[in-house]
Formats: C-alpha cells, sequence, structure tokens
C-alpha cells in the first residue's frame, strides 16, 4: 500500500490477468508488464525484511556489468526452520553450480537483461523443472554475474507439500549453453584461477544470531506472522551453500576435457567391465560396430568395481566414462543425471544400449522419459535364478523391468532365440522388435 501513496506516477499495482499454466511463462509476462528498470521477483507464501529492496537496489546499482542479485539469508520458518546464507559467484565457484543450485528464487536484476534471458517455459513437463536454476546457468554462460546484498533476509515458508519438496531428485534443470563442452571448460579454466571458497556450515551462526539489526527484522516479521521465529545458535541449523560439493561439476569438466570435441553415434551403457560373459558379448558387439566409420561409439560405466576385480580388455579407440571412478560413493546417486548430461552435450542424436543392472534401472526410474526421443536397443540375455527351500525360482526383476519399459525399449538384442521366443511369449508387445545374434 505503500506505493499507492506515492507520487510518482510510475508507482501502483498493475495486476493483469493471464492464464498459461506457467511459472516461467508468467513471469515473462510480468517482466513484460513492468514499467520500471529493475525487476525484483517475489512470492506471495514468503516474507521479506524491511530493507529488502534497499539493499538489492543498491548492491545492483554498485554495478554496471551484466548481474543479478539475491538477499544474503533465507531464514526458514513452518513445517522447518534452519537459516541459509548465499554467497557471490566468485566463493560458490562453476563446480558448485553444475551440480546443484547454490541459490534462491528471489532475485532482482534490470529489466532488459532479464528480458533478454527470459524464464523457460518447463510446464509439464517430465523431465525438466527448476526455471529459476535454469535461468541462473544461463545467465552464467552468458556472463552474468551472481552477486548478494547483505543483510537482506528472506522469510521462507515451509510447507510439507510444497513443489520443491516434490519435484527435489525427480526433476532436472534443462540442457543449456552452461553444460555445453565449450562454455563450461571456459568457466571452468577461468575459475581455476581463482579457487571458491571452502565449505564452512557454521561460520555466521554467532554473528547472525547475536546481530541486533537482523534480530529487529525477525522481530518485524514475527510481527506479521508469529510462525517466524529466531533460530537459536546451538540448534545448529545454520549451513551456507559453500556446503555443497564440487565433486559433480569437477567430474563434468574432466569429461569435456577429455572427450568435449566429440559428438558420438551410438552409447552404451553398462555397470561396468567385468569378465563376465554379458560383458565379453557386448564389448563384442562394440568392437563390431566400431568397424563402421560411420559410427562413433562411448562406453558409459555406472557403477563401481573394486579394483581387486579382472575386467574386460577395452576394445582399442573406445571412448569409455567410468562414472565409478569419476564420482565419490557419496555421490553415485548421481550416476543417472551425470549420464543424461554427457548424452545431451555429446551424443544429442545417439542411439543407446542398456542392459539390465542397478545403473539401468536408476537411470530408467529418476529419468526414463529423457531416452524417449532416442532409440533405445536392449541386451536380453538367460534369466537369473535362486534356490528358495529345494526348489529353483526364476528371478523376475528384469521381466519386470523390460514390462515397465516397454514404451522406451525399441528394440532388444540376444546371443540365443530362445531367450528371444520366451520374452515374446511373456510380453507379446515385443514381437517384430527381437533379434538373435
Amino acid at each position: 500500500m505503500i506505493l499507492l501513496c506515492l507520487e510518482d506516477p510510475k508507482s501502483g499495482f498493475l495486476e493483469p490477468s493471464i492464464c498459461v499454466k506457467s511459472l516461467g511463462l508468467a513471469r515473462n509476462h510480468g517482466i513484460r508488464a513492468a514499467a520500471g528498470r529493475y525487476i525484483a521477483t517475489a512470492d506471495a507464501d514468503d516474507l521479506v525484511c524491511v530493507n529488502y529492496l534497499h539493499a538489492l537496489h543498491t548492491r545492483l546499482a554498485q554495478t554496471s556489468e551484466k548481474a543479478i542479485v539475491f538477499p544474503e539469508y533465507y531464514h526458514a520458518f513452518g513445517c522447518d526452520s534452519f537459516v541459509a546464507r548465499l554467497y557471490e559467484l566468485r566463493d560458490v565457484g562453476i563446480y558448485r553450480l553444475a551440480g546443484g543450485h547454490p541459490y534462491v528464487s528471489r532475485i532482482m536484476a534490470r529489466r532488459e537483461e532479464l528480458l533478454a534471458l527470459a524464464y523457460t517455459d518447463c510446464a509439464n513437463n517430465p523431465l525438466y523443472a527448476f526455471e529459476d536454476y535454469d535461468l541462473n546457468l544461463r545467465a552464467v554462460a552468458a556472463g552474468f554475474d551472481l552477486i548478494v546484498a547483505s543483510n537482506a533476509v528472506v522469510f521462507y515458508r515451509q510447507r510439507p507439500d510444497s513443489i520443491m519438496r516434490t519435484l527435489r531428485g525427480r526433476k532436472l534443470a534443462p540442457n543449456c549453453d552452461f553444460f555445453a563442452p565449450d562454455t563450461f571448460l571456459s568457466l571452468s579454466k577461468e575459475q581455476d584461477r581463482t579457487p571458491a571458497k571452502i565449505a564452512t556450515h557454521y561460520d555466521f551462526s554467532h554473528s547472525y544470531t547475536n546481530s541486533s539489526y537482523i534480530n529487529s527484522l525477525i522481530y518485524y516479521a514475527n510481527r506479521i506472522d508469529p510462525e517466524v521465529q529466531p533460530v537459536w545458535e546451538h540448534e545448529k541449523k545454520f549451513f551456507t551453500m559453500l556446503g555443497m560439493s564440487e565433486d559433480f561439476g569437477r567430474a563434468y569438466g574432466e569429461i569435456c576435457r577429455r572427450f568435449g570435441g566429440k559428438r558420438y553415434t551410438d552409447v552404451f551403457l553398462m555397470p561396468f567391465l567385468s569378465m563376465g560373459g554379458a560383458e565379453k558379448y557386448i564389448v563384442n558387439f562394440i568392437r563390431s560396430a566400431m568397424k563402421d566409420p560411420a559410427r562413433s561409439c562411448l562406453l558409459v560405466l555406472g557403477q563401481y568395481l573394486e579394483p581387486e576385480k579382472a575386467r574386460s580388455p577395452v576394445p582399442k579407440g573406445l571412448d569409455v566414462i567410468d562414472l565409478g571412478a569419476l564420482l565419490p560413493p557419496e555421490l553415485m546417486s548421481l550416476t543417472s543425471e551425470m549420464t543424461l548430461r554427457v548424452i545431451e552435450n555429446l551424443a544429442p542424436d545417439a542411439r543407446v544400449f542398456l542392459k539390465f543392472c542397478p545403473y539401468s534401472e536408476q537411470l530408467m526410474t529418476d529419468h526414463g522419459a529423457f531416452l524417449a526421443p532416442h532409440e533405445v536397443v536392449y541386451f536380453y540375455f538367460c534369466s537369473s535364478f535362486h534356490v528358495f527351500e529345494g526348489r529353483m525360482y526364476e528371478d523376475g526383476a528384469e521381466l519386470q523391468f523390460m514390462r515397465e519399459n516397454r514404451s522406451l525399449i525399441d528394440h532388444v538384442i540376444s546371443d540365443h532365440q530362445r531367450n528371444l521366443d520366451e520374452l515374446v511369449d511373456r510380453v507379446p508387445s515385443y514381437r517384430g522388435h527381437t533379434t538373435a545374434l
């Protein structure tokens, strides 16, 4: 209501009505409708401190370069309570940004620059979401700096059924120029000259809880919504975005350095190169495929194999990405995400081959929709069995996997026709889509 009291004719409220059913498109519409030089995004569910707009505008006005400014603190309330501190891009670094979103949806930027960037429409996309993360990735790729306004606080309402809690772990930010090998290598080369800050989680808890200025901001927010409460230092619910790992981004950078200049026609997804019969069969298949000069093959290994285990020899000239060696154990849950980034940027039109294993199960469960535009070829071998109370039982896990992903699997290859005949008897829709080699 304060804006309505100002004499400036540009101060006031616009309430355009539009139905686009898309967060990204709605924000783009609002940015176009705005008349001011600066845009501050908002969420009606949250509160902001009394100095919020002034702090962000002052920080943004200090730079003439392309920049997006964020508040320094997110003070959560509701079903969870914590305080997160944000840092500028020079402290966070490119590698953390590649592996996750170290920023938030609340920003301020120059209107003309946001119009040029524009939010992506991710509505109803089965694979992609996180329009804000995508905007920041594209901004950094376009030369923007990500900066922070000191002592600006957002009081962030936490709900058990929030969109972010629902999407987390199931969707990704869309692929963009940030992940293009040339761009990523250029950005990482610049960062390597000035390393990012080391992770520190509790470095600000004392200063935050003992700041009379911050406490006054919390007090005023509490007057509006009593759910906003101080977070006591002893609760240890203070963290920074510097706690995010750099390992995913560094692994992707290594992949770009080794293979970024290539484009592959065929990508083979396997758990590892052990000495098993299935692995030998697939390696021989790859060796035959490599004889065709029009084909370029990439092998991606998605599980860890102990160093003492015997390995099948790699065909000469075959490029291999071993995610079990590149990613630390705590990040092996991100193998499917890394696989997608690799295919998106090194093999966007490739045929994808896979076999049944935890790696392919995770990929199909987490991001199976990604493979829909690709031709998917499945290697199918004899079923495994187990003994229970003296009787032999066939394991049904692989058959279940093939049933559930029938819409994504285009063709099945096996080393024996009998395997394929049994498959067609059980899943008739595979008839006409099998080959014995």
